[in-house]
């Protein structure tokens, strides 16, 4: 059925448009309207509300989806969602109701990448419609004849806050018939969004758990057990007037205090992170706030008012609705800790996109996003769950190419904060759904755009080098240069780009991207090399890009220098997070499992170990443990996991799953693995030097299995083998 083809529905919303970017946020608006049904007619309801809204229906909510629609480049595209209305109509008159936010559409506080400053950004509005489900006919639109209010939400916005007096309350039967209207007015067409209504193929975002938190000190301070994104709900009792404030952190102060000093470096107005409820008196009550997310472990709830009762704190865990298809298990606690830590952590930030945390910026880190995205793929469907977020890059792409290093973006991020090894993501997350799902329908939509951000890069480039970019991000020593890692990592983009060209048959462009692979090789070798497969000053970053992408003129001798390295370094994590991948599959690749299960599970600074050792629930943003301690971008561990330990690689010639590589590595000091993905089983345990290994291949799949130097084509089934001692790789 289709949706906003005509102008049958209008835009509501407030009409005097928001001229100043200064402007004070005002409270929630509230919408409401009756329509008549003739018995036996079934309708679906399409709603675009900017930023959040929630829909009613004859005095229930409808759906279960929070926070929607998910965030969008809105000059270019807005999402709408379609609702069946079965279950919530009945014959004769009918009540549908709104009520929207600000969410990212009117982002309010001053902060450092200019989103109070945006170009799409206006006071809350919302276009709908109702149609026959079977004849598509138009049962009711969003019109100026509506009728509006405001209520108990005072104040929200998704970096600051929620503010709700319960004082200022709807009756309970607001969105029914029988509900009076006295004090409504009527509804203010407004103008549209720049952006052309779509209908959203990415998955919600919805309530994911509820968790009973604990008191854990004597400042009203309680602790959720793990850091998550979403809010906490409140039982609450006192007298007409009293206020709580509640305050969320991933971490506390040596005194056992709320510490929230990282969350407020760039939001430069108003609170961070604290939502306020207002008493209305008179019993118990029970709130959570609707239209805010924070990013937490510990929730500080005190009175702000008067002498309110606080009877109990949960938790409540929102994100993007992802389904599980992977499992790792081993006999090692730290792997399997880390594991635990990055499914943590890569639920909290994707929250409607993926995200760099989600309490301090909540910003979609291109970087970030596809540093993680093959974790992610192992872990979850990650099928559709991109789609907004790679329609968001290619709506925010300049016509000259280039690209934000966040999205959505307001200006900032063109100029510093992308660069090759951030941009990447075009690329890199594409190609992961189609080795990953065996679709190739975003390397097909994203096709236009990597041809235009390669050209960009090449007007760019000086004798074949990329001066700009962040490089090997938030290493703990002195690191390659971010120029080496930007020429690098444009190689990747190219290998890319090439595939991609094969695939959708572009044989021209192919032939033109393989000749820049083979001139940008030959720069680097002149500008990095310093022979014997030694490139830049022998950082592990250096040597493993080099080996990673195709850049070494002697690989074998690259991957030897890296390990040696490493071991000189007592298998410390010295680098960043593009070091942080590539370090890990490099020497995986060439067969030293050892060093690398070492740096996966070595318990000094710096290292994953390390945060475990520390009490880590989430994977941090810095080795030493400051800033955040809920960040995504060294994620790629749990890819490491799945695709050397238990050993699921993807075969390109074949991509998706029904169709896999085999190939397990067998470190010396782990002893057991169990893992699943897609259905696909891999379990081998080590008993006195010799390791029964068996697989499952499901009913519509098959595999190729590199075992100890055999190779084996298994169809659906079940298969065990033994493997003599004394070996660390499958092959």
């Amino acid at each position: 059925m289709t949706f906003f083809v005509d102008n049958n529905s209008k835009w509501l919303g407030k009409n005097c448009g928001l001229g100043d970017y200064s402007e004070q946020t005002l409270p929630a608006p509230w919408y409401k309207t009756d329509f008549e049904l003739p018995g036996g007619i079934s309708c679906q309801c399409a709603i675009c509300g900017l930023g959040f809204y929630e829909l009613y229906c004859n005095g229930k909510k409808v759906g279960s989806r929070l926070l929607d629609p998910v965030v969008s480049c809105y000059d270019k595209h807005v999402y709408y969602t379609v609702y069946d209305l079965s279950g919530f109509v009945q014959f004769g008159i009918n009540t549908i109701g709104v009520v929207l936010g600000n969410g990212w559409y009117n982002s309010t506080p001053d902060d450092i990448w200019n989103f109070q400053k945006a170009p799409w950004r206006d006071y809350p509005k919302f276009r709908l419609e109702i149609r026959n489900s079977t004849s598509g006919e138009l049962l009711l639109g969003s019109t100026e004849k509506w009728l509006t209010t405001t209520g108990p939400i005072v104040f929200d916005a998704l970096r600051n806050g929620e503010f709700y007096d319960a004082r200022l309350e709807l009756p309970v039967n607001w969105s029914c018939p029988s509900c009076k209207t006295d004090e409504w007015q009527k509804a203010e067409l407004t103008q549209p969004p720049g952006g052309i209504p779509v209908q959203c193929s990415a998955p919600p975002i919805s309530l994911l758990e509820t968790i009973q938190c604990s008191p854990c000190s004597l400042f009203g301070v309680y602790d959720a057990g793990e850091s998550m994104a979403g809010h906490c709900r409140i039982k609450v009792q006192g007298k007409c007037g009293d206020k709580v404030q509640i305050r969320y952190s991933d971490r506390l102060d040596c005194d056992g205090k709320l510490d929230c000093q990282d969350h407020s470096r760039f939001v430069f107005s108003g609170v961070v992170q604290q939502d306020e409820y207002t008493l209305k008196g008179g019993g118990i009550e029970l709130w959570e706030p609707r239209f805010v997310y924070h990013g937490f472990r510990y929730i500080s709830v005190l009175p702000l008012q008067g002498e309110p009762e606080i009877l109990n704190v949960e938790a409540r865990k929102v994100g993007t609705v992802m389904q599980a298809h992977g499992n790792f298990t081993s006999s090692s606690t730290v792997l399997n800790k880390l594991s635990q830590c990055f499914v943590r952590s890569f639920r909290a930030c994707f929250v409607g996109m993926p995200s760099d945390n989600p309490h301090r910026e909540k910003n979609g880190w291109t970087g970030d996003a596809h540093l993680a995205s093959d974790s992610g793929m192992y872990h979850f469907d990650g099928s559709r769950i991109y789609d907004n977020f790679l329609e968001m890059i290619r709506d925010f792409q300049r016509p000259s190419g280039q690209i934000p290093g966040i999205l959505p973006c307001a200006s900032w991020g063109y100029n510093w904060g992308n660069g090759p090894a951030w941009d990447l993501a075009l690329f890199e997350i594409p190609w992961q759904i189609y080795c990953h799902f065996g679709e190739k329908t975003e390397l097909e939509r994203c096709y236009s755009a990597m041809k235009k951000y390669c050209d960009y890069v090449q007007l760019m480039l000086s004798e074949n080098r990329v001066s700009w970019g962040i490089g090997d991000h938030l290493p703990e020593c002195p690191t390659v240069s971010a120029e080496y890692c930007s020429t690098a990592c444009y190689q990747r983009i190219l290998i890319i780009m090439k595939k991609t060209a094969m695939l959708l048959e572009d044989f021209e462009q192919a032939k033109r991207i393989q000749k820049l692979l083979s001139e940008q090789y030959d720069a680097f070798q002149k500008h990095y090399s310093k022979g014997d497969g030694l490139y830049a000053n022998s950082e592990p970053t250096a040597l493993a890009l080099a080996a990673a992408f195709d850049l070494s003129s002697a690989p074998t001798k690259t991957a030897a220098a890296l390990n040696r390295v490493m071991l000189e370094n007592d298998c410390r994590a010295k680098f960043g997070v593009l070091g942080a991948k590539y370090v890990l599959r490099v020497l995986f690749e060439y067969g030293y499992s050892d060093t690398a299960y070492e740096i996966l599970t070595q318990e000094q600074y710096p290292g994953w170990g390390y945060w475990i050792k520390q009490g880590a629930t989430t994977l941090w943003e810095r080795w030493h443990g400051g800033g955040s301690k809920n960040h995504v971008m060294f994620g790629d561990i749990s890819a490491a996991m799945f695709r050397y330990l238990a050993g699921f690689r993807h075969d390109e010639n074949f991509a998706g799953s029904r169709k896999l590589l085999l190939q397990p590595c067998f470190p010396q000091k782990l002893a057991e693995v169990d893992c699943n993905y897609c259905n696909y089983q891999i379990h081998w345990k080590r008993r006195d030097d010799v390791i029964q290994f068996r697989c499952t291949v499901p009913e519509d799949g098959n595999a190729c299995l590199k075992l100890n130097g055999e190779e084996y084509q298994l169809e659906s089934g079940q298969y065990q083998f033994s493997i003599g001692g004394g070996t660390s790789d499958a092959n």
